[in-house]
């Protein structure tokens, strides 16, 4: 098998391939016979991902490795691994997470990771979540409130999660949907398959929230209630996307005509 200067190949393309491992450390500038403590260091600060061509690791070296890419964590001896080790490997990717020793799994560690990609409170067991951690989490990512247990659930908590993206409102209980979180919500729309505007309760379907609507996404027009749908929302809705028109429900399509024909007259 011939080896370009990939070193993970050593890795991912199965077992652990030991016969590869000359030929990729000399094409990766860490000829085995010659390597040393400085030439390691340089290598992984470069690419953490050269970590695997090192023979003898050191405390140095690892650190190196992994406060340039935090998952080359996976490729230190365990006998290496300290707290201090493992926080800087999620200081500077946070999904390392995964690959901390469960001793080393401080609270301090959950935070920082949540802190920069809030999803990873799925990785927080159940026993350290709080809700500091919960509102950091949502914070960053809305859509983390579908890790967040019902209990730490609050109105500050799920405004907090639809400012950041309105589709967290899927994961919001219906006594806390307001007129006010929803309108955020419709703000703050990124589904990619969906319209926020169709998970809104229907009488806080107002005028100013449709047309919050239709200002992110056309297509919202088919969730808004008849008697609220004027020919002003049909004709930005036109104009904001004229190529979904055949996407418009019947009913839609036939307002949005009569609106057309009433503005060229």
């Amino acid at each position: 098998m011939a080896i370009n200067k990939d070193p993970l190949q050593l890795k991912y393309c199965g077992q652990y391939r030991r016969e590869l491992l000359p030929e990729a450390a000399r094409i990766y500038g860490l000829p085995i016979e010659s390597q040393t403590e400085q030439s390691c260091i340089e290598a992984v600060k470069m690419d953490g991902d050269a970590l695997v061509l090192v023979v003898q690791q050191t405390p140095s070296i690892c650190l190196e490795a992994v406060r340039r890419d935090g998952k080359t964590l996976q490729f230190v001896n365990p006998s290496l691994k300290t707290y201090e080790l493992c926080l800087e490997a999620v200081y500077s990717l946070c999904w390392a997470l995964e690959y901390v020793p469960k001793k080393f799994r401080t609270y301090e560690m959950y935070l920082h990771a949540v802190s920069k990609y809030g999803d990873a409170l799925s990785k927080v067991p159940n026993r350290m979540i709080t809700r500091e951690l919960c509102l950091t989490a949502v914070k960053d990512c809305g859509t983390a409130l579908d890790y967040v247990p019902n209990k730490f659930k609050s109105y500050e908590l799920c405004l907090e999660a639809v400012k950041k993206n309105g589709a967290a409102i899927t994961e919001i209980p219906e006594k806390l949907k307001t007129y006010e979180l929803c309108l955020e919500a419709v703000k703050h729309d990124y589904a990619s398959l969906w319209t926020v505007l169709s998970k809104v309760p229907i009488p806080l379907r107002k005028s100013e929230m449709c047309l919050a609507a239709l200002n992110r996404k056309a297509e919202s027009i088919n969730h808004i209630p008849a008697e609220v749908l004027s020919s002003e929302m049909c004709l930005l809705a036109i104009k904001k996307d004229a190529e979904i028109f055949p996407w418009f429900t019947e009913e839609v399509q036939a307002k949005i005509k009569r609106a057309q024909n009433s503005e060229v007259f």
